[in-house]
C-alpha cells in the first residue's frame, strides 16, 4: 500500500513537472517570437507594492520566464536553420544546436527529452517549425530528490515495520517455544526416571520364577515390562531428535546387506507371524549413509509390516533406481490415505484394541520419520489399494 502511494506520488510529480515544462517552453516560444518580431524589451519588473499573500502564491506556481535558460530556433520546411536564439544558454553554440536539430527533424515527436533539455515543437502558419530547449536540471533534480526521499521513507517504514513485526512475533512465540521445550525436558527426564522401577520390576520379576512362582501372570508381567522398556527407550530417542543431540556418521554402506541382516535379525518375528517376505532388491546399492539410523529405520518398517501385514499374504521389499528409494509394501485392514497419513503421529492406531494385541507402542512410526528427517530423507506413506498400504524412504 506504502508503495503504491509513493509511485503514484512521484509519478504525479513526473506528470506535472513535465506539464509545466512544456508549459513554459511554449510561452517562451511565443516570447521570443515576439522579440524577433522587433520588441527586443523585457516585460518591466512589478514594483514593490507590499507584502501581499495572493501575490506570493501566484508567484510561486508561475515559472520565472526571465530567469529560464533556454534555446529558441527555427528551422524552415526544408529542415534549415533560420533563427536561432542561444544568448540564454551560452554553452551551446549553432554546431551543437545542428547536431540536436538533426535527428529531432526526422522524428514526428513534437515533444521530449535530450538529456536533461526538455524539447517542445510547433509548426507556424507559414510551415515552419518552432523549436524551444528548456534547460530542465532543476526540475529533474526535485524529482529525483523527491524520488529518493520516497525511497527512504519505504526503507525506513519497512525497517520499522519488520522490527515491530519480530518484536511482537517473538513476544507471541516466545511462549509456546518455552512449553516445547518444557516438554521435551519433561519426556526425556520422565523416561529416564521410569527406566529405574522398570529395572527393579523385571529383577523381582526373575526372582519369582527363579523361586518357583513362574506361572502366566509373571510372563504377562515379563511381557509388559518388555513392552515399556521399549516405549521409555523410543521416548528417550524421539526427545533426543526433537532435540537435535544425535551425532550422525556418513560412511559408504551396501544397503542390501544391511537388508539381509535385518530380515535374519527378525527371524523369530518372521516365525511367528507366519510371513513370507519378498526381496525385489539389486546385488548392491551403494550409499553414504549413517549406519545406525539406516538401521533404525529400517527395523522399524519392517517390525511394523511382519506385526499389521494380513495372514497368508507377502510382505513386498524392493528398491526403485529412478528415485532412489526403498520401499517396503504390505496387505492390512482396510485403510484410507487419511488415516495412513496419521500413521506418523505419536500414538495414533486407526484401530485401538485390534492393534495393541498385536503389540507395539504406537511410536515406531513417529522415531522412523524423526530418524528420516534428521538425516535428509523422506519418508511417506501411501495406499496401493484400500486394504496395501506402501512405505517409501527416499534417499
Amino acid at each position: 500500500m506504502l508503495l503504491c502511494l509513493l509511485l503514484g506520488l512521484n509519478g504525479l510529480n513526473y506528470w506535472q513537472t513535465v506539464q509545466e515544462l512544456d508549459g513554459e517552453a511554449s510561452h517562451l516560444i511565443d516570447q521570443s517570437q515576439n522579440q524577433h518580431q522587433g520588441n527586443q524589451e523585457r516585460p518591466p519588473l512589478p514594483k514593490n507594492q507590499g507584502f501581499d499573500w495572493a501575490r506570493l502564491w501566484q508567484s510561486y506556481q508561475e515559472p520565472n520566464y526571465h530567469t529560464a535558460r533556454y534555446i529558441y530556433a527555427k528551422t524552415d520546411a526544408d529542415g534549415k536553420l533560420v533563427t536561432s536564439q542561444l544568448d540564454r544558454m551560452d554553452d551551446y553554440d549553432q554546431g551543437t544546436l545542428a547536431n540536436m536539430l538533426s535527428p529531432l527533424l526526422k522524428s514526428s515527436k513534437n515533444r521530449g527529452w535530450i538529456g536533461t533539455l526538455r524539447y517542445y515543437q510547433r509548426t507556424n502558419s507559414q510551415g515552419e517549425k518552432e523549436w524551444l530547449f528548456v534547460d530542465a536540471g532543476r526540475q529533474l533534480q526535485a524529482v529525483t530528490r523527491l524520488a529518493m526521499i520516497s525511497l527512504g521513507i519505504l526503507v525506513l517504514t519497512l525497517l520499522i515495520v519488520c522490527g515491530l513485526l519480530r518484536y511482537f512475533s517473538n513476544r507471541a512465540i516466545r511462549p509456546l517455544i518455552n512449553n516445547i521445550k518444557r516438554q521435551q525436558e519433561f519426556i526425556s527426564n520422565a523416561s529416564h526416571e521410569i527406566k529405574t522401577p522398570l529395572a527393579v520390576l523385571a529383577t523381582n520379576n526373575d526372582v519369582l520364577e527363579l523361586t518357583g512362582c513362574k506361572n502366566e501372570w509373571t510372563q504377562s508381567n515379563r511381557r509388559q515390562i518388555q513392552r515399556l522398556n521399549a516405549l521409555v527407550e523410543q521416548m528417550l530417542q524421539l526427545a533426543r531428535y526433537d532435540e537435535g543431540r544425535v551425532a550422525l556418521n556418513p560412511e559408504s554402506l551396501d544397503l542390501v546387506t544391511l537388508l539381509k541382516q535385518a530380515m535374519d535379525d527378525l527371524g523369530g518375528l518372521l516365525e511367528a507371524n507366519r510371513a513370507q517376505v519378498s526381496l525385489n532388491l539389486p546385488d548392491s546399492i551403494l550409499l553414504t549413509i549413517d549406519r545406525a539410523s539406516f538401521q533404525q529405520v529400517s527395523q522399524v518398517l519392517l517390525e511394523n509390516a511382519l506385526q499389521y501385514h494380513l495372514a497368508g499374504t507377502e510382505i513386498e521389499v524392493g528398491w526403485r533406481q529412478t528415485d532412489k528409494s526403498l520401499f517396503v509394501a504390505n496387505h492390512c485392514q482396510e485403510m484410507s490415505q487419511e488415516q495412513a497419513e496419521r500413521l506418523f503421529e505419536r500414538f495414533y492406531r486407526p484401530d485401538q484394541g485390534r492393534q495393541r494385541d498385536q503389540g507395539g507402542s504406537g511410536m515406531g512410526l513417529s522415531l522412523a520419520q524423526a530418524v528420516a528427517e534428521r538425516n535428509g530423507w523422506h519418508l511417506k506413506v501411501g495406499m496401493r489399494s484400500e486394504t496395501e498400504i506402501e512405505f517409501t524412504i527416499r534417499f
